[in-house]
C-alpha cells in the first residue's frame, strides 16, 4: 500500500487480518502472549486494529485511561504516559494555543476562518472555544469552523461534537485533492497526524493545498513526529506505518513553497516538531 493510498484508506496501514493467527503459525508465542495482553487497553487495541484511525488519536488527546477492567484500565494508562504518546498529545495542545493566538490577532476581523484537515474529533477547536469565552467572548460569536476530513465516521463525530456551535461547516475529501479547499480564505489552518502518512511528494502536494486555502498572513500549523524506541518497535510488531521526519527533512519539503515566514520549535522530547508557516 502506498503513502498515497493510505490518506484515502482513513490512514489506516494493518494489512495482517489476523494477528493472532499470525503469531501462532510462525509458533510466536510470545508476541502473541503480547498481543493479547495489549488489546485489554483500548488504546493499543484502537491502535492494532485500526491503526492510524481518527479514535487513535482522539484517545490519546483525551488522556482519559480505559480498559478491560482494572489490567486494562492500568495498561492504558501506561501507554498514554509513553513519552512518544504525550509528545502526540503536546501537537494537540500546540493546535488549541494556534487556534486560540490567531482568534486574538484576527479580534478586528468580521469573520475569523479556521480550518483542520483531516479534522478527526476536533477537540482542539473546541478547547480553543472554550477559552475564548472565558477570555474574550466577543471573539466567539465571530469564530468560523471548517473540518475537513476523508472519513465520513470522524465528520458525524464532528458535528455531534459542534453542532449546537455556530458558523460549523464540514467537507468530506480527500486532502491531497486541491479542488476540495476554498482558496485565499482561512486565517488558520491545522493539521497533525497525516503528514506521517504521506510521502515527501504527497506532502508537497497537501502543503500546496494548504497555501492556496489560507488568507493573505494567514497561519499554517503542523507537526511532524519521531517515535521513541519502545512506540517504534510496538508500531512496526502491528503495522501502523508512519514517516518520521526530522526538523531539516520538512524544512525541504514545505520550504518549497513561498511562505513569509516558517518557523521551527522542537518539543522538549526531542520527538516533535511544531512548524509554523505564514502566507
Amino acid at each position: 500500500m502506498s503513502n498515497g493510498s493510505v490518506s484515502r484508506q482513513y490512514n489506516r496501514t494493518r494489512e495482517t487480518a489476523d494477528f493472532d493467527y499470525r503469531f501462532r503459525k510462525s509458533f510466536r508465542f510470545d508476541l502473541l502472549a503480547l498481543y493479547r495482553v495489549l488489546r485489554t487497553s483500548d488504546l493499543a487495541r484502537e491502535g492494532i486494529l485500526n491503526s492510524g484511525s481518527f479514535r487513535f488519536a482522539d484517545h490519546i488527546y483525551r488522556n482519559r485511561a480505559s480498559g478491560r477492567a482494572f489490567f486494562g484500565c492500568w495498561l492504558d494508562r501506561l501507554l498514554l504516559d509513553l513519552p512518544s504518546t504525550r509528545a502526540m498529545r503536546s501537537r494537540f495542545v500546540k493546535a488549541t494555543n494556534t487556534i486560540f493566538d490567531t482568534a486574538l490577532a484576527n479580534y478586528c476581523s468580521e469573520r475569523i476562518e479556521v480550518l483542520t484537515v483531516p479534522c478527526g474529533i476536533p477537540r482542539d477547536y473546541v478547547e480553543a472555544i472554550k477559552n475564548l469565552n472565558r477570555s474574550n467572548p466577543d471573539i466567539v460569536r465571530r469564530m468560523c469552523y471548517t473540518g475537513l476530513d476523508l472519513d465520513p465516521a470522524a465528520i458525524a463525530e464532528g458535528r455531534v461534537l459542534l453542532g449546537s456551535q455556530a458558523n460549523v461547516a464540514f467537507i468530506q475529501g480527500d486532502a491531497l485533492d486541491a479542488r476540495c479547499f476554498p482558496v485565499d480564505r482561512f486565517h488558520c489552518v491545522g493539521s497533525t497526524g497525516l503528514g506521517e502518512f504521506l510521502s515527501d511528494e504527497d506532502l508537497l502536494t497537501f502543503y500546496g493545498n494548504i497555501y492556496q486555502s489560507l488568507a493573505p498572513d494567514g497561519l499554517f500549523y503542523t507537526s511532524a513526529l519521531r517515535a521513541g524506541r519502545l512506540a517504534k518497535w510496538l508500531m512496526k510488531m502491528f503495522e501502523l506505518r508512519a514517516t518520521y521526519r526530522t526538523r531539516d527533512q520538512v524544512r525541504m519539503i514545505i520550504g518549497k513553497l513561498p511562505w513569509s515566514e516558517l518557523r521551527f520549535v522542537e518539543d522538549k522530547s526531542g520527538l516533535q516538531t511544531y512548524i509554523y508557516a505564514r502566507k
